[in-house]
């Protein structure tokens, strides 16, 4: 990405699951969209046609399917 940066925190446990607690969770659950992020990313740029916009693009998605993780 044209300059910034991304940090990724360090996690205690590689192997938490939904069953062993809430918070437990999360870690697996960044991991896996962090995972998947370079083909939104690609498909919000072809769109855009603007870097900047397709990550403030694929940033507002994020947001908006982790806000309403509950309902699945």
């Amino acid at each position: 990405m044209s300059g910034r940066e991304t940090t990724v925190a360090s996690v205690a446990s590689d192997n938490a699951t939904f069953d062993e607690d809430p918070g437990a969770a999360k870690p697996v659950l960044h991991r896996a969209i962090e995972a998947h992020l370079p083909n939104p990313r690609r498909y919000a740029r072809s769109l855009t046609r603007d870097a900047v916009a397709a990550d403030d693009l694929v940033q507002e998605c994020i947001a908006r399917a982790l806000a309403k993780i509950h309902l699945w």
